[in-house]
């Protein structure tokens, strides 16, 4: 969601700048929080990379360098990623 902020530290103040890939989200956020007007509660969690049950972004990191000997990242490898287990997210 927060796009490359490069050596930047981002908190819920850093403007959006998604990638093509998660463009779609910023509008998705905004009728969660828009449902607020109409009595709805509503969190937008933002994790960045989330892990567990074999799925998602991290497994094809993991099955890459599983496959090639490395991982395939986007951009030139210096990227910064936090991650999430599933469970430490929601009762799932």
């Amino acid at each position: 969601m927060l796009g490359n902020t490069g050596n930047r530290l981002a908190d819920e103040d850093t403007p959006l700048a998604p990638t093509p890939l998660v463009a779609w989200r910023p509008a998705n956020e905004q009728l969660v929080l828009d449902a607020a007007r109409n009595g709805v509660q509503g969190i937008v969690p933002r994790p960045a990379m989330v892990y567990g049950r074999g799925g998602g972004l991290v497994s094809s990191l993991v099955q890459s360098a599983r496959e090639r000997g490395a991982a395939r990242v986007i951009g030139n490898g210096e990227n910064r990623w936090t991650f999430v287990h599933l469970h430490d997210i929601c009762n799932g």
